[in-house]
């Protein structure tokens, strides 16, 4: 079927795809294909396999991936996908809003996660990232709201603008030593982050990198405020300098985050709560005391 254009295709807005009133769930690519375009069945819900014929000259399977054979490139991605070892980037919008996905590694041979990667992965919770990785580029994780765990290796130098913005389950990250940019909204709307610590070395922050992080801290290595820095680097978020061997943020509180999740801002034998988590849910006790380190 030859569509006037992705807009006219069906595909583009159903969620299910049967063909003979059999619903499909496995991507076949002929020997025939060498053009692939990922658009043309996004959204698809129900893909949990990728296979490939091996007489293609330009693409093959593996892992339940579709991956470009001349430059390891991983193109498409579904639910059940395993990123195999020799694989070099993963493209942009390769598993973009894949539902089903709960877990990813990505393995050290991978040297970028593409623009919009891995955006609107709404299963996705967990994400383990083996070091050899460089940039992380727009969007590559933008709206996954339930992803609560991700480390971020050695090696990465920059992450993209709006990267992160609405992961809303993270509560901690730690940006490695040797990056050197953080861009424009990278971790915007997370709101459930209390803690984010920065290494010596950082040459740029965007603005609004953490807008809308209500309960965060950031814990910076540098010994004091670098040249760079500017209010539209912190976004009001209180900031602990030499954090090494500081705690006490600028405004002279050290912050706290108790088991319930309440947090509190202590200072001078006295603790008061402060803003909280916009995530915070449930009943919550107020305890006449608490009790720090």
């Amino acid at each position: 079927i030859k569509f006037q254009g992705d807009c006219s295709n069906p595909l583009q807005y159903a969620h299910k795809l049967y063909v003979n009133n059999q619903l499909v769930t496995q991507l076949n690519i002929s020997k025939d294909i060498t053009n692939f375009n990922i658009f043309s069945i996004y959204n698809y819900v129900d893909l949990n396999a990728i296979t490939v014929e091996a007489e293609n000259t330009k693409y093959k399977s593996d892992g339940n991936c579709l991956i470009e054979k001349e430059t390891g490139r991983l193109v498409f991605g579904c639910k059940n996908s395993i990123i195999p070892s020799y694989v070099t980037s993963i493209g942009s919008a390769s598993f973009e809003g894949c539902q089903g996905l709960t877990s990813v590694v990505i393995p050290s041979s991978v040297e970028h996660i593409g623009f919009d990667a891995f955006r609107g992965c709404k299963d996705l919770t967990n994400v383990r990232i083996e070091a050899g990785l460089n940039y992380i580029y727009d969007g590559a994780f933008q709206n996954c709201n339930n992803l609560k765990y991700i480390n971020l290796p050695i090696g990465i130098k920059t992450i993209g603008m709006k990267a992160f913005y609405g992961c809303e389950s993270l509560t901690e990250i730690q940006i490695p030593s040797g990056a050197q940019k953080i861009d424009q909204g990278a971790f915007a709307s997370c709101i459930s982050l209390t803690k984010l610590t920065l290494p010596t070395g950082i040459e740029e922050i965007g603005s609004l990198a953490f807008a809308n992080c209500r309960a965060l801290t950031i814990y910076c290595e540098e010994e004091s405020k670098p040249n760079y820095w500017t209010e539209a680097c912190n976004n009001s978020c209180p900031v602990v300098w030499d954090c090494k061997n500081n705690e006490i943020a600028q405004d002279g509180n050290i912050y706290f985050v108790d088991e319930n999740g309440l947090r509190y801002a202590l200072a001078d034998g006295k603790a008061a709560l402060t803003l909280q988590s916009q995530s915070l849910s449930g009943n919550k006790t107020i305890p006449a005391s608490i009790v720090y380190k």
